[in-house]
């Protein structure tokens, strides 16, 4: 697996950290797709399957989508930069219709 450990440079209302996240990323290789688990401390109470984001993997893109009950979901995908050997990790929120509206666009560095 592939741990990511985000940190906010935020902090809480009694100077803490504001968000934190562990993601997990592990290859399923019966399913050939990939399977991502994000803990984070907004709301987490259990492991559901909703809290599982599922994608197959496309040319350098892994677009992960999490289908939640009410029809809405959210859309996590790294891209890779050959050129640049950077991640660009962006996340859209979907409305019940499908219709994306951006969350977060980060991009990911090698750390020597």
């Amino acid at each position: 697996y592939i741990r990511i450990h985000e940190v906010s440079r935020d902090k809480d209302a009694s100077g803490g950290i504001g968000y934190e996240a562990w993601i997990y990323i592990v290859w399923d290789p019966k399913l050939s797709e990939y399977a991502l688990m994000w803990l984070d401390n907004t709301a987490a109470t259990d492991f559901s399957s909703e809290g599982v984001g599922h994608a197959k993997p496309d040319g350098d893109r892994i677009p992960f989508i999490y289908s939640f009950a009410d029809g809405s979901g959210i859309r996590t995908t790294f891209a890779y930069d050959r050129t640049t050997d950077t991640w660009a990790w962006t996340i859209h929120n979907l409305d019940k219709s499908g219709s994306a509206s951006p969350f977060a666009n980060v991009v990911l560095v090698r750390k020597d």
